[in-house]
């Protein structure tokens, strides 16, 4: 444990020093005072001393003296607490106090979570492992050491008024996990703790609400189209204060962290980021987030408001250019982007129509989202996002997020953003690569037929090959405002999107927007989609478009089995 000075003598008088290390004084009090099994821990990390192995014996020893009174004692309780909230290194002791099998019997539902395993290649740890680690990151955030990676965790957690809440959710997020529907059963579990820590019903309630909600944050804004109105309305009106937006944006950045290395990335950084923007802007007007009426107008006026601001800059250059740029995009274009993106995106566009090009692309690293950004112009066509989802496959860039804009004069602007295999940016340190691949999606964009590379099928690891992924297809004409969204997710393999996005194109469907993202060897990709302009309602066309894409998600399944 961090040494918090030189040791001297114990910082309790119940136990003593042993070569070093800390143990009971006399083993046998524990049978009168069973409070000393939490306070051995309490008193090990407030010195930064290690633990004797007759101390740890002696926990075991007496473990079954956690009963419910002990549970509910609030001397017992208010140790725990000072434990979890006031630790160096929290998680270090909570571990400690795992392995000793205290923590697990004094909260049972943190116990069923111990040593459980999860069955897929998303997550590298057990349920406990990963809380542990959790509980590790959300400390390092409190202490600044993580402010370059969470700039609006970093600056918010100081804010909340709630830091015992977000503690215990942290530790009781995930003990749901094996009984069903994770998020419900865990918000059960955590009611019933926080009920018997003595926990008022406020914040058992909120405690509750955070493991209920615990991955709605990372569901919308890695898989809803953060532009469309109807997302943000729904979130907001689900987050409803402030106050719980910021704790659940700390406890959706620490989850994701602790899931394993190389899962926390730019991109969904930047995501997180853009989504708590727009939520903020909402709970922070006089909109009520139960009027979805209000919200839509402010945010109508947070777009109008960002045409202005833009057309002002522009017209300083070139202000017929200005008039056509900011009057032909939709409100969900400028809802998207930021002010910095929103000028290199006029730059390119206004640079190819000073050259004369009719199509045009352009790659460029973006470090802030941790992706290369790729933009295109050309005139808009059947099949023009297939045909470049395509040629991205060929090429081996994973796209992991992709927003498509068509302007009133029927020209498409459309941006994507590319990693390599390994999650870095495409051609991060090879310009000629990027250059290469925006020439391609510029002849894929002009309809040229190119050759089609010939990859040889994946071969998948042991590992991989264990899991069984159930091919799923949801569609939604209500999730967003203009669209109707598509989720589909099955068996991650190169070209899925390709795919995917044929089968659509084959039915006829013009595409909005896209988010894909992974979890281990499943694949979710999600669309929005229109059909002659307009959200799909017929029931039998919904049903052939669902079969199609199922179809599509089958085929890796099948030969993984096969």
């Amino acid at each position: 444990l961090p040494r918090q000075e030189a040791l001297g003598e114990p910082v309790d008088a119940a136990f003593r020093l042993v070569d070093g290390r800390l143990d009971f004084d006399d083993a046998a009090a524990i049978e009168q005072d069973p409070v000393l099994l939490m306070r051995l821990f309490w008193a090990a990390s407030a010195m930064g001393a290690d633990l004797h192995p007759d101390a740890i014996a002696a926990v075991g020893q007496n473990i079954r003296r956690v009963d419910d009174d002990f549970r509910s004692d609030p001397r017992a309780v208010r140790v725990f607490f000072s434990i979890l909230l006031d630790s160096a290194a929290p998680q270090l002791v909570l571990r400690l106090m795992t392995e000793a099998g205290l923590l697990g019997q004094f909260i049972p539902e943190f116990g069923e979570i111990v040593a459980r395993t999860q069955f897929n290649m998303y997550h590298r740890y057990t349920v406990d492992e990963h809380t542990l680690n959790l509980i590790g990151v959300l400390r390092d955030i409190e202490n600044g050491d993580l402010e370059a990676d969470h700039p609006v965790a970093t600056r918010v957690i100081h804010d909340i008024k709630n830091r015992r809440a977000l503690h215990l959710a942290a530790l009781l997020h995930d003990t749901g996990k094996g009984k069903g529907d994770q998020c419900v059963e865990g918000a059960m579990q955590a009611r019933s703790a926080c009920t018997r820590l003595g926990l008022p019903k406020a914040e058992t309630e909120l405690v509750a609400w955070l493991v209920r909600s615990h991955l709605l944050m990372s569901d919308t804004a890695q898989r809803r189209d953060i532009g469309d109105p109807q997302t943000v309305i729904e979130f907001a009106r689900e987050v409803g204060t402030l106050e719980r937006l910021n704790l659940l944006t700390i406890l959706t950045v620490i989850d994701i962290r602790a899931v394993g290395p190389g899962i926390w990335n730019g991109w969904k950084g930047q995501l997180l980021r853009d989504l708590y923007v727009a939520t903020r802007s909402v709970l922070e007007s006089d909109a009520s987030s139960e009027e979805a009426s209000d919200i839509r107008e402010i945010l109508r006026a947070q777009a109008d408001e960002a045409r202005s601001a833009f057309r002002q800059k522009l017209d300083r250059v070139d202000s017929k250019f200005a008039d056509r740029w900011t009057g032909e995009l939709d409100d969900a274009y400028w809802l998207s982007f930021s002010d910095a993106d929103r000028l290199r995106h006029a730059a390119f566009v206004r640079a190819a129509k000073d050259r004369g090009d009719i199509v045009a692309a352009a790659a460029r690293i973006d470090k802030r989202r941790a992706a290369t950004e790729i933009m295109m112009t050309a005139p808009d066509r059947p099949r023009l996002f297939a045909d470049i989802v395509s040629v991205l496959a060929e090429l081996g860039a994973n796209v992991v997020g992709a927003q498509v804009s068509t302007t009133t004069s029927g020209q498409a602007f459309d941006v994507f953003y590319v990693q390599d295999t390994s999650g870095q940016p495409y051609g991060a340190d090879r310009e000629r690569a990027r250059d290469a691949l925006a020439e391609r999606v510029r002849r894929a964009a002009a309809g040229s037929k190119t050759r089609t590379l010939t990859k040889p099928a994946r071969r998948l690891t042991q590992r991989a090959a264990a899991f069984t992924v159930i091919p799923s297809v949801s569609i939604d004409a209500s999730a967003a405002e203009t669209a109707t969204l598509i989720e589909a997710s099955g068996r991650d393999r190169p070209g899925l999107l390709a795919d995917l996005s044929q089968a659509l194109a084959d039915s006829g469907l013009e595409l909005q927007s896209a988010r894909i993202d992974g979890y281990g060897e499943r694949a979710t990709d999600v669309f929005y989609v229109l059909k002659d302009g307009r959200k799909l309602t017929d029931d039998e066309e919904i049903e052939a478009i669902r079969e199609k894409l199922l179809a599509v998600l089958a085929q890796e399944e099948a030969r993984v089995e096969a």
